[in-house]
């Protein structure tokens, strides 16, 4: 499975555009970015790319977004025991393989111990 890991905004201009391009370039299956700087403008029909399920989780000044290639059948997983929401922790299940996108940020706004 190939993946690619991206950091610090597609929010910017002709991100997605080159993100798509890397993606198909590459023949990756997913790819998780962290510091996305999406928001509710920000809508699926904007960050959408041909072939990839998009699953977020967006926070102001950062987030996590996690692409799956679309054959591949990806859900967002939330597993029961995990109650805090402010965590920027984006689990997605394809198949039987689970995979957490996760950033932590510099000056989160819930305690460290909680995440650990």
């Amino acid at each position: 499975m190939r993946q690619t890991l991206i950091t610090a905004g597609l929010a910017r201009p002709h991100a997605i555009e080159h993100l798509a391009a890397d993606l198909v370039s590459y023949s990756c299956d997913l790819s998780v970015i962290t510091e996305s700087y999406f928001n509710t403008k920000h809508t699926v029909g904007v960050v959408s790319i041909t072939e990839y399920c998009v699953l977020r989780r967006d926070r102001l000044g950062g987030g996590v977004v996690v692409y799956v290639r679309s054959s591949l059948s990806a859900t967002e997983w939330i597993p029961k025991w995990i109650h805090n929401r402010s965590f920027e922790l984006l689990w997605v299940r394809f198949g039987d393989t689970f995979l957490g996108g996760l950033y932590h940020p510099p000056r989160p706004s819930y305690n460290t111990a909680d995440l650990i």
